[in-house]
């Protein structure tokens, strides 16, 4: 749990707002995450200790398991996979910030617990959590980004398929990055830019670019457990009076 540097209990998420460890606050929801713009939080969706959408889950091919509740039912803590994925998405923010490609990020978040309207028509607790990062709302910088086009997108909201992306990506962060054409696309897509800022990179849990130099075990960076048990040693030891040493 090396870079989580804020965990909450409980958060629940109804409609356009969230609850989080009792303060209420307005939340955009998109495909794969929810943009929280005050404090500036991004959550990674996942349902079960695995990543997943939060809109559309329904139309996937992991609808079935999710109805079911049979979704990570193999996994008792977290789906690796899943973490995994979330420590690469952080990383390449950063390093695209380095290059002001994205906005500054501050670190990540757990949320132990969450319910939410997830599924339709009923609350859901979900006790495996959510994880997120802190990251800067790009309509409240001063400076404008470097990720920008010479020319207007179409009338679907997408730059020309064949039009390059900026030369500080394609020179300093697209040669650490296995990417696909379709996330290529994807960086082509006005909704992805806010401000000279790219503010979403994935695509999918199966089709998001990766850092090539991603160690195997990244996801233990950020793996939370209730019940680790180094991480209770050390209470019982800061608790435990000196008499009973």
């Amino acid at each position: 749990m090396g870079i989580v540097n804020k965990v909450y209990n409980e958060a629940v998420i109804e409609g356009n707002s969230i609850t989080i460890d009792g303060e209420k606050f307005g939340i955009f929801k998109g495909k794969h995450s929810i943009w929280i713009p005050e404090p500036e939080m991004k959550i990674v969706w996942s349902y079960n200790g695995k990543i997943t959408s939060f809109r559309d889950w329904d139309k996937g091919d992991q609808a079935k398991e999710i109805a079911d509740k049979t979704f990570n039912a193999e996994n008792r803590y977290w789906d690796r996979e899943s973490l995994q994925s979330i420590m690469n998405e952080y990383l390449i923010f950063k390093k695209l910030a380095e290059f002001q490609l994205a906005v500054p990020i501050k670190g990540v978040f757990y949320i132990k617990n969450v319910v939410s309207d997830f599924y339709p028509g009923v609350m859901t607790s979900d006790s495996k959590g959510v994880y997120g990062y802190f990251m800067r709302d790009a309509y409240n910088l001063k400076d404008h980004g470097q990720y920008r086009f010479n020319e207007k997108p179409n009338n679907y909201g997408y730059y020309r398929i064949d039009i390059d992306l900026p030369d500080r990506f394609t020179n300093h962060i697209e040669p650490l990055l296995d990417i696909s054409d379709g996330a290529k696309g994807d960086m082509r897509k006005e909704d992805n830019v806010i401000n000279g800022y790219l503010i979403d990179i994935r695509r999918s849990m199966f089709d998001c670019m990766v850092l090539k130099d991603l160690p195997e075990d990244a996801y233990k960076e950020i793996e939370y457990r209730e019940n680790d048990i180094e991480g209770l040693k050390k209470k019982i030891a800061k608790l435990t009076p000196k008499d009973y040493e």
